[in-house]
Order: C-alpha cells, then structure tokens, then sequence
C-alpha cells in the first residue's frame, strides 16, 4: 500500500498550519490587548476627572520609572489628589531603581524631592556603646549608668549579663570610679 506523495503533503501542511495560526493568533491576541490597556490607561490619565486619573494612576503600579515619566508628567503639577499619587509612585519608584538624582528635573514638589534625597544619602554608623567591667556582686551603683546607653529597642542588662562582662575593663572601671 503507498501513499499519495500529494495527500501526504496536504496532510502534513493542514496538522503544520492548525498549530501556527493558533500561536500567531495567540501572540497577536497579547499585542492587541497590550495595546488597549496601555490606551485606556492614557484616556485615563488624560481625563479632566480626578477619579479616572486616580484609577489610570493604580494601573501605573508596576510599570518603570520611565514609563511612569511619560504618562504622568502631564498631571504633575495639576495640585490636585491624582497629582500628589503621581508624585508619590514616581517617588517610589525612584527608589527601586536608584533614580533619585532625576527626581530633580520633573514637577515634583521641592519638601517631597528633599525628604527622597535625604532618605537616600548614606548614614553614619552608630558608635558602640562602651564596655564597662562591674566588680563584685553589687552592680547597683552602675545599673543606672549601663541603662543610660541603651536605647529603647535594647532589654536593660540584668545582674548575670553585667557579672559576665570582660575583665579587660576592669582599669577603666576603677579609674572612673575616682574621678
């Protein structure tokens, strides 16, 4: 029994051409919808109603700094609520791209690109809090001292932890004592 070379090859093409046009349908489908969400978010945002543009604004959530930019630039300096949410997501998304330098260059209100700069610069490392020896078992005359270094996300040491610490210390213990 041989097959027809001809039925064979239209065989073949019609199970080939099924497949492709589901994938090219399927991946246009993607485009079209990209497309229309992206211009809904614009009708949103160029909308005279505060309540559209917020709503243009939440879908602008995950969208980059740049992206963000370009839609938003044109409700910045509006003084209105869909404004300051504006300023804020770009504040925010400033932050998770390390782009608070271009903060300065938009219609951002100058306290709001202030407060991002300072967040921003760097910090001084906080100093240790120094070590000091307590003789004895009396650690009444220092607990007052030692609390005085902790802040307040620090427990106050109790008198086990105070009778631990290193003997290294014991010098400057007795030296502040006479003074």
């Amino acid at each position: 029994m041989q097959i027809d070379f001809f039925a064979y090859t239209t065989n073949v093409n019609r199970l080939l051409t099924l497949p492709l046009t589901i994938v090219v349908a399927v991946f246009a489908g993607f485009i079209v919808a990209s497309n229309q969400t992206q211009a809904y978010i614009d009708r949103l945002i160029s909308s005279p109603s505060v309540t559209d543009q917020l709503r243009g604004i939440s879908l602008l959530t995950n969208a980059s700094f740049d992206t963000l930019n370009l839609k938003l630039c044109s409700i910045l300096n509006d003084k209105s609520t869909a404004s300051k949410k504006a300023q804020e997501l770009l504040v925010t998304r400033a932050f998770q791209e390390n782009r608070i330098d271009e903060l300065q260059y938009l219609d951002i209100e100058d306290e709001l690109v202030e407060a991002a700069v300072w967040w921003d610069t760097p910090r001084e490392k906080r100093m240790p809090f120094p070590q000091i020896v307590i003789e004895g078992f009396n650690p009444s005359p220092w607990v007052m001292k030692l609390m005085a270094h902790y802040d307040s996300s620090h427990s106050p040491a109790w008198f086990p932890d105070l009778a631990r610490l290193p003997p290294q210390y014991h010098r400057l213990c007795n030296d502040e004592i006479q003074r």
